[in-house]
């Protein structure tokens, strides 16, 4: 009797364990909430920040600068987007399992546009120019707003490579 309630105990611990570690993907992305859960870098901190603007919390990524916000289609998340300055705006979404960030330059007659995307699970920003355009215009911002309450810095942005592609949504 006591070793079948120690095997039906054991059975049900295992059964546990494997749910939680395919819900969580092998604790790597919450496969019902998107959330990364080993942040390894600015971007999958910046990431974390967009699922929970998509889910409805509101982060510093919409409340830091007036106008920023996120957009939903038919109750759909689409992006967020973030009016930097007067020259670009940054807007944020998803794509693939990958996140895109994209830099509008709101004056230009062509309508320029400079598109990064970042793969958490190869740990890689490709873009489509150089990685310090990102960070002039976007990421250097991104570290006033969060201060003292992110775990990167200019100093310390974390664990990934940066990748040129001329066309970074279609990289592989």
């Amino acid at each position: 009797m006591k070793k079948k309630i120690i095997v039906r105990s054991a059975v049900a611990i295992s059964i546990i364990v494997v749910a939680v570690l395919t819900l969580t993907n092998m604790f790597t992305k919450g496969v019902i909430t998107g959330k990364l859960y080993r942040v390894d870098n600015v971007y999958e901190e910046i990431w974390n920040m967009v699922n929970s603007e998509k889910n409805g919390t509101q982060t510093i990524l919409t409340t830091s600068i007036e106008g920023s916000g996120v957009d939903y289609d038919f109750g759909c998340f689409v992006h967020v987007n973030i009016p930097v300055n007067d020259e670009y705006s940054v807007v944020l979404s998803f794509y693939q399992d990958e996140l895109c960030i994209w830099l509008f330059e709101k004056n230009s007659k062509n309508h320029d546009s400079v598109c990064y995307v970042y793969n958490y699970q190869t740990n890689t920003l490709y873009g489509n120019q150089e990685e310090s355009h990102l960070i002039n215009k976007f990421t250097s911002l991104y570290y006033s707003w969060v201060g003292n309450d992110g775990k990167f810095n200019s100093e310390n942005q974390g664990d990934y490579t940066f990748a040129f592609a001329e066309y970074p949504l279609s990289h592989r």
